[in-house]
């Protein structure tokens, strides 16, 4: 137990406690509630790049805090597309959501299951870090268009920028397929023994 109480993992548990504050200011009503959202999003983020950091330095790596490093960062996402889906305007469709959220819970299952049958953790692939990336993209470009559209700059009605979010939530949806299927193919030998 004594080595689940670190800095890192403290710092994950704080961005989990950060994801109803999130919820909170992103569907409030008052003024400047998206602002703040991303505000809270980006602070969440900051404490991702944080606890690798910390782990790393005062060499308190373990299983539970990749873990849970991981599983804190899909809730974060999850939560932030799952609140963009309320939003007409930015025409994300639901299907999309669905792919990229049922293939983290087929990821955080396979590493489960992965730990449990060898005793090692699954590698991120390219593929991986790819869709996490433009994800990110997606998720920050529709919290900065909605932030920067809340503090009264009404010039971002631009076209462009609405349907782009969309568009790389499309694309990371289809890495999160491609990802799936290669995670999979490269680690056959786990469901065949």
């Amino acid at each position: 137990m004594k080595n689940l109480i670190t800095i890192s993992n403290l710092l994950t548990f704080l961005r989990i406690l950060m994801i109803p504050l999130f919820i909170f200011f992103f569907i409030g009503t008052f003024k400047l509630g998206k602002f703040y959202s991303a505000i809270v999003f980006f602070i969440a983020s900051i404490t991702d790049m944080l606890d690798g950091i910390v782990a790393r330095q005062t060499k308190t790596i373990t299983e539970f805090g990749i873990f849970f490093d991981q599983f804190a960062d899909k809730l974060l996402v999850w939560t932030a597309l799952l609140l963009f889906l309320f939003l007409k305007e930015l025409n994300i469709k639901v299907i999309w959501v669905v792919v990229i959220i049922l293939r983290d819970v087929i990821m955080l299952l396979m590493r489960w299951f992965a730990k449990f049958k060898t005793g090692f953790s699954l590698k991120t692939s390219f593929y991986g870090k790819l869709k996490s990336a433009v994800q990110m993209t997606a998720i920050v470009l529709i919290l900065v268009i909605l932030a920067v559209r809340d503090v009264g700059l009404k010039y971002i009605e631009n076209v462009l920028l609405w349907n782009l979010p969309s568009l790389l939530i499309i694309l990371s949806a289809f890495l999160s397929i491609v990802s799936l299927v290669v995670y999979i193919y490269d680690n056959r030998a786990l469901f065949v023994k």
